[in-house]
């Protein structure tokens, strides 16, 4: 805004910066890290879902009202392709002045991907899994609860089984075996499953 002075000169120059307000009626999937600062009500409905996909998550604001939202880091059993690790959960971290309603935090590490049946590594060993990820932090800071409820699950990310060992073979180059004629095909012995992630943590504080 810009108040004038009689000869329309500029006399003094205010700077207006409008909150927002956040509305999660549906599954919102994050696909990078968010920082959400400017935020005056943030309102989860009855189905809404936040997913992180283990992108780090900033909410600043003045009020959080949930009738049994969800923040989650990755759904129930998602898996990294074949011999991947999985991903972590990342970070979340809310801040707000007053919260009420039902709020529940699902803190999950994506599981590691199985190992193929053939690797066509040049050792022929079969492949390994993949690492289970961290399940994440969440941290959650409020000066003030108004009958507000969280509840929580923490599920680090399972390895992935590595693929079963296959036996070594003879077989025939051509029909019926005659002496030279027989192909031996190497065995490969079995993948190891991966580790497991860690288990993350949540921390409530009140001011």
């Amino acid at each position: 805004y810009e108040y004038l002075n009689s000869n329309e000169s500029v006399r003094r120059i205010i700077e207006v910066e409008i909150p927002q307000d956040l509305v999660i009626d549906h599954e919102i999937s994050l696909s990078f890290s968010t920082d959400w600062q400017n935020i005056y009500r943030v309102y989860f409905r009855n189905g809404g879902i936040l997913t992180t996909n283990g992108n780090n998550v900033l909410l600043k604001a003045q009020m959080i009202y949930s009738d049994h939202g969800v923040i989650r880091t990755f759904p129930n059993g998602m898996t990294a392709k074949a011999e991947a690790a999985g991903r972590s959960g990342g970070e979340i971290r809310v801040f707000t002045s007053n919260a009420s309603g039902d709020l529940a935090i699902e803190l999950r590490g994506e599981n590691g991907g199985a190992g193929q049946p053939v690797s066509g590594a040049s050792n022929g060993d079969i492949g390994n899994g993949g690492a289970g990820g961290d399940s994440g932090k969440f941290y959650f800071d409020s000066q003030s609860n108004n009958q507000f409820r969280i509840t929580h699950l923490i599920q680090f990310g399972m390895g992935g089984a590595g693929a079963p060992a296959v036996p070594g073979r003879s077989a025939c180059i051509m029909g019926s075996c005659r002496p030279g004629e027989i192909l031996t095909i190497p065995g490969r012995k079995a993948g190891v499953t991966g580790a497991s992630g860690q288990r993350g943590e949540i921390c409530f504080a009140q001011n």
